[in-house]
């Protein structure tokens, strides 16, 4: 019995823990925050231009879907681009440090540490010098996507590392698929920002632009598209990471 627990534990940490059960507790809460959203609007606890109902926001968002499908084709071509650039510029990275800290426990300690630092403060970091940096530079595709891909590289280190650390050569299938996803939630996060400071053809302009004309519908619909391609993302590549690792714990 505790051999079985133990097995279940070390697999839930290497991302082989059934991700369905998490997915489905997701919808549930989406749909009690959608039934809250329309008991607020219903009893009038907000004025309608502050908080309009989930039928104007649908309403919204078919009436402008021909703007705003170009804009989500921009977003996610940028976030895609830029994660696959960062893993480019991470994966090497990550071969060193993780064989140094696999040899030298020692090391791997002090590396495990850093990479906890680096997931957790980095994010933090790099969205509040962005605004700096995209006035300075300019946005247009290529500022956005360095942007975007600075941020993926540094999410996949920090979290490639942090399971290298931990579980050395048995993790690094998990360390991969957990650092791909962290960075390309990090690439779509970035991306939208970028687009906020000074973009023209983003969803992240798509908010700034329908708040600056006071159009709440439109921003929160705009604001729904970019959470359901972060939740299809994070869905998508946690199925991903649960069903190649059960694979290869079949296989072992």
């Amino acid at each position: 019995m505790n051999d079985a627990r133990s097995r279940s534990a070390h697999a839930a940490s290497l991302g082989r823990a059934n991700p369905l059960g998490g997915l489905a507790l997701g919808i549930a809460l989406l749909a009690i925050g959608f039934a809250a959203w329309q008991f607020a609007v219903a009893a009038q606890m907000r004025p309608d231009l502050t908080l309009p109902s989930p039928g104007r926001v649908l309403e919204a968002l078919s009436d402008h879907w021909p703007t705003l499908s170009p804009a989500i084709v921009v977003t996610l071509r940028t976030t895609a681009l830029a994660t696959l650039i960062g893993l480019a510029i991470a994966a090497p990275v990550c071969v060193v440090f993780g064989a140094f800290a696999i040899a030298m426990p020692g090391f791997g300690r002090a590396l495990r540490f850093l990479a906890i630092w680096i997931g957790d403060a980095g994010p933090l970091l790099i969205v509040t010098l962005l605004p700096m940096f995209v006035v300075w530079a300019g946005v247009g595709e290529a500022t956005r996507t360095r942007a975007a891909a600075t941020g993926a590289a540094l999410a996949f280190i920090a979290a490639t590392l942090r399971v290298l650390t931990v579980h050395g050569i048995a993790g690094i299938v998990p360390a991969v698929l957990r650092g791909s996803r962290q960075a390309a939630l990090l690439a779509l996060l970035l991306a939208v920002v970028c687009d906020m400071v000074a973009g023209r053809d983003g969803l992240g302009y798509m908010v700034m632009a329908a708040t600056a004309m006071l159009n709440t519908p439109l921003a929160m619909a705009t604001t729904l598209v970019i959470w359901i391609i972060g939740l299809l993302v994070t869905a998508a590549l946690l199925v991903t990471e649960w069903a190649v690792t059960r694979a290869m714990e079949r296989v072992t």
